[in-house]
């Protein structure tokens, strides 16, 4: 097959948009901000900017339209509080010191309208979470209708088509990310395997003979949303306490730390306090530790898959955080030797390659190659 093929990537803060060849090597790429607080009709005003935008890049840089191109699109549950839904931006207004109520105030952060509540000088983020496009139907090529979308369905494959005179795939941007894992990655070979992407928020897919599946409702491997003992009763986006995402994100990192010290670091840094032995660093990190290890206990136990596959910002800190989570995923696995745990081989690129490889697939599906036998 030759040619090439184009992709874009909708993420919480950014939008990347890449030339890949058909064997999901990248060799063009461009990012933009989400623009995600205005709402999905601004985040699709950057999705169609992008697509129209790599297109072009093609034809400029490669000397043709691409092949096809795959669009992975960020699909999340949530609740949102209902000013989110009326306003669409953030409700504004100071911290109030009225009598027998903490200040609070409103504000957005990436995808999320948070309530921030001022507790000794410390903004604590409720987190009450809105994704400005819903849950993705691959099937139907929707972004489905929630709360955040002002409950409609969002017929993103059909504006994209619209924009674009090349054929386009629509995928889920997790799902993307497990598929080129499974095909170019860390779950290469192996008949099934468990992805989970430890990063602002937490999510997951579960791949069976390389196919990520997406479940009834497009919402399989929500594994950020099983409740673990680590994560206490905190409140969660989806409306729930004790989700794996208030304990083990990058959000939780920094709320925790920030709880301890007053200070607020992003969890690049906090991971360096661990390696200095900061007390109050490697009291959060180990919480962001055990509650994985008990949502991958949970995992193995109902799924037995030949292997956890772990991305997302996150896993960069490498074996600070693989370590001591493998160690305490045998302590806790009641059936024997406990499933490895691998570290992703694409690193933030792989739901971009992933969103091309469908894209592929469509256009010529007798090249996909086959997945090796598990060893």
């Amino acid at each position: 097959m030759t040619g090439h093929l184009a992709a874009v990537d909708v993420g919480g803060t950014s939008v990347k948009a890449g030339l890949l060849t058909p064997d999901g090597d990248v060799l063009y790429e461009r990012r933009w901000p989400t623009r995600a607080a205005g709402g999905p009709d601004a985040v699709v005003a950057v999705v169609l900017d992008a697509a129209r935008d790599i297109v072009a890049a093609g034809r400029a840089r490669l000397g043709g339209d691409p092949l096809a191109l795959g669009v992975a699109a960020l699909g999340r549950v949530a609740k949102v509080p209902s000013f989110a839904r009326r306003a669409g931006r953030a409700a504004s207004g100071a911290c109030s010191r009225r009598a027998g109520r903490k200040p609070s105030y409103w504000t957005y952060s990436g995808f999320r309208p948070v309530r921030r509540e001022c507790v000794h000088g410390v903004a604590r983020q409720a987190e009450l979470s809105q994704h400005a496009l819903g849950p993705v139907d691959e099937e139907r090529g929707v972004a489905r209708r929630s709360a955040a979308a002002g409950r409609r369905d969002v017929p993103l494959l059909d504006l994209v088509r619209d924009a674009v005179p090349v054929p386009v795939a629509l995928g889920q941007d997790l799902r993307a990310g497990a598929l080129a894992e499974a095909r170019l990655g860390a779950g290469c070979g192996l008949p099934g395997f468990v992805f989970v992407a430890l990063g602002t928020g937490v999510g997951g897919a579960v791949v069976l003979d390389g196919v990520p599946l997406p479940g009834s409702a497009g919402r399989a491997a929500e594994i950020g949303h099983l409740r673990v003992r680590a994560a206490g009763d905190a409140r969660c986006g989806c409306g729930s306490h004790g989700c794996l995402e208030t304990a083990a994100s990058a959000t939780a990192l920094t709320r925790g730390y920030a709880e301890l010290t007053g200070r607020r670091l992003p969890a690049a840094e906090i991971a360096g306090a661990v390696r200095q032995g900061d007390s109050a660093a490697i009291r959060v990190w180990h919480r962001a530790v055990d509650a994985p290890a008990e949502a991958l206990t949970d995992c193995a136990v109902l799924l037995d898959p030949a292997a956890f596959v772990l991305g997302g910002g996150l896993s960069l800190a490498g074996d600070l955080l693989l370590d001591p989570l493998r160690a305490a995923l045998a302590r806790g696995f009641p059936l024997g030797d406990p499933p490895p745990v691998r570290a992703a081989a694409l690193g933030d690129r792989a739901a971009l390659i992933g969103a091309g490889l469908p894209a592929r697939d469509r256009t010529a599906p007798t090249v996909t190659p086959a997945l090796a036998p598990a060893p």
